[in-house]
């Protein structure tokens, strides 16, 4: 992924999660949620576990799973 590309992803995210906060009060979903969004990319090809990052969208998965208005960047979850 190149880096124009891990901008924009990260930008979407932030946007999401930002406006979600703002609504909902609500920041960061359940630790069940969390781990089972974390549960599912660990068997994804495209997680890399030594740097905990997604190659799809650049993100660090322990982080963005616990974000409630976060989502996969490839529907997963």
């Amino acid at each position: 992924m190149n880096p124009l590309e891990v901008i924009k992803e990260a930008s979407k995210t932030a946007v999401d999660v930002a406006g979600h906060a703002i609504k909902t009060g609500n920041l960061f979903c359940s630790k069940e949620k969390s781990d089972e969004r974390m549960k599912i990319c660990s068997v994804c090809p495209d997680y890399i576990i030594q740097s905990d990052k997604c190659c799809k969208c650049g993100c660090f998965m322990q982080r963005k799973t616990q974000l409630e208005a976060a989502k996969c960047p490839i529907n997963k979850w």
